[in-house]
């Protein structure tokens, strides 16, 4: 015979279920995420699991180079915010095969879920000269996304050398955003 859920029983599933949830809410909080695990305005396929938040990240730092490539072609050498931009440039490709190296690790293959740079497309068209301005504000939008994505893979990351990896990577990605800003 079942218990009546109003029995011992049942209010003690009842408290552990309230603890588990707000356990998970709280978690969600300090990540920016909601109750799927995902960012507004942020796709991850699955993000309670690390490695596929780590590919995200990678994902999105291919992406980055991309657009900073192009972004780089926008900003004549003589100007202060070219060097800003090659030094986001080598660090970026610093931080993809320090991800890469974490995948290998691992054991995955991270171009078996993803398509390589020369498969993508730049996450924003640059047609015709940009302004300064321009150009700081979508590579600075670009940060603002990796920084998401990042937030995101350090909370599902259980991994002690996973979550030094992403951490480097956070830090560089906080002070390109800096010096961006200060430009």
């Amino acid at each position: 015979m079942a218990p009546l859920p109003g029995g011992p029983r049942g209010r003690r599933l009842t408290r552990i279920r309230t603890a588990r949830s707000e356990s998970d809410s709280l978690r969600r909080r300090r990540a920016g995420t909601d109750h799927l695990g995902k960012l507004s305005g942020v796709s991850h396929p699955r993000p309670d699991v690390p490695v596929a938040a780590l590919n995200d990240v990678l994902s999105e730092v291919i992406d980055g180079v991309l657009d900073l490539r192009q972004a780089r072609r926008r900003v004549p050498e003589t100007h202060a915010l070219h060097a800003v931009l090659d030094q986001l440039l080598n660090d970026l490709r610093a931080w993809a095969r320090l991800l890469v190296d974490q995948d290998q690790e691992l054991g995955v293959s991270p171009l078996e879920s993803m398509s390589t740079g020369a498969g993508r497309t730049p996450p924003h068209s640059w047609h015709g000269a940009a302004s300064d301005e321009e150009v700081r504000r979508v590579i600075g939008k670009d940060l603002d996304r990796l920084g998401e994505h990042l937030a995101v893979a350090l909370a599902v990351q259980h991994d002690d050398k996973l979550r030094t990896a992403l951490t480097e990577v956070q830090r560089g990605v906080l002070v390109h955003s800096r010096a961006l800003r200060e430009l």
